[in-house]
């Protein structure tokens, strides 16, 4: 009997001693989890600084052609911070505004083939860099939602100070993260015309857990609901937005672009594109763009431009492997000032040309 009454006692012991580890994992976990957030959250969204453009190939620089096209630089405010806009005055005031918005890591110039492509059809055209972005303030973009709160701030800025250039409609057009501000915003601005998503994503849900795995594997699912209690705590009703609400509470028409080969913001998942058949607005159309040059980015451009874009990568990656420090800065100065800006920047034109017929017709 006594020795029965032992092996229950240290069954019991076993029992609270494997009780209390498991309790203890948990905590141990979930407070590591709560610490780790926003240090994942802030390693994935930082401030990205305006680039050299002594060494950055190919982009078209606005001092090049400020003599043929003038722009007006203008600032507004978005939260506590000043951002940096550029507004271009079409010749003829026929068409309204497209209001065009940047990709993450990229700034508003990264873009001028493009808008300048829209300003010679007759539209003016309204860029600006996001929170923490190039010449705009903030130490750090924030995180995917923080486009959304630019893009109404520009929207109501643009709608305020310039409604003269905006009475035959406001259109928003926008790359990836900007592509996914012109939709968002939707859930709460009905007086946009028209919108142009190209490679966008759906939710900022979607893509701060796909950036996540990327970061740290399995951890990201483990720490996804901690995640996006953060995201919230940040943003409030902003982090639940997503293009799809938007798209289907509004009666906006919308053109959204994809690329069969994106793998940033893939065909069935995380991108607007994939959450298509939740789309039940009729005003809706979709271009999905196959063959090699159907990336994420590398759909903006023309095949001839990506074969050359890569001829310059190439030359880049050969340079980084034979040369570093100040020779590497001048070989690549040496470089850059000899491509062809034009070339490199060549816009897909056969894209361009049904994204003008969609606005003129929206």
């Amino acid at each position: 009997m006594e020795e029965t009454k032992k092996r229950k006692s240290k069954s019991k012991k076993i029992i609270l001693i494997v009780g209390i580890s498991i309790f203890s994992f948990v905590v141990i976990n979930i407070v590591g989890l709560l610490i780790a957030c926003p240090l994942i959250y802030n390693s994935i969204f930082i401030h990205y600084d305006e680039p050299d453009y002594n060494i950055v190939p190919g982009l078209i620089n606005y001092e090049d052609i400020k003599d043929i096209y003038t722009r007006k630089d203008i600032t507004f405010s978005s939260n506590k911070n000043r951002l940096q806009g550029h507004l271009y005055e079409a010749n003829t005031n026929e068409n309204g505004l497209v209001i065009f918005a940047h990709g993450m890591g990229s700034g508003s110039d990264t873009y001028l083939s493009h808008e300048l492509y829209l300003l010679n059809s007759g539209f003016n055209i309204f860029t600006f860099d996001f929170t923490g972005t190039y010449k705009s303030e903030g130490n750090t973009v924030i995180g995917f939602p923080e486009a959304t709160i630019d893009m109404g701030n520009a929207i109501d800025f643009v709608n305020s100070n310039y409604s003269n250039l905006t009475k035959n409609g406001l259109f928003l057009m926008g790359h990836s993260w900007g592509a996914y501000a012109a939709t968002t915003i939707l859930n709460i601005k009905n007086n946009i015309k028209g919108v142009v998503s190209l490679s966008g994503a759906n939710s900022a849900e979607e893509v701060v857990l796909d950036k996540a795995q990327k970061y740290v594997g399995i951890l990201a699912d483990m720490s996804s609901p901690f995640v996006y209690s953060y995201q919230e705590s940040l943003f409030s009703k902003f982090a639940k937005y997503s293009s799809v609400n938007g798209l289907n509470n509004s009666k906006t028409a919308c053109f959204i672009v994809q690329g069969e080969n994106d793998y940033t913001f893939k065909t069935n998942k995380v991108s607007t594109y994939s959450h298509k058949n939740e789309i039940t607005s009729s005003k809706v159309k979709y271009k999905l763009i196959n063959g090699e040059y159907s990336g994420h980015t590398s759909l903006l451009y023309s095949d001839n431009a990506n074969i050359y874009r890569n001829e310059v990568d190439n030359m880049l990656n050969d340079l980084e492997s034979n040369y570093e420090g100040e020779i590497l800065y001048n070989k690549k100065k040496e470089l850059c000032n000899n491509i062809d800006d034009k070339l490199y920047s060549e816009v897909n034109s056969e894209l361009m040309l049904d994204i003008v017929k969609f606005l003129k017709g929206a």
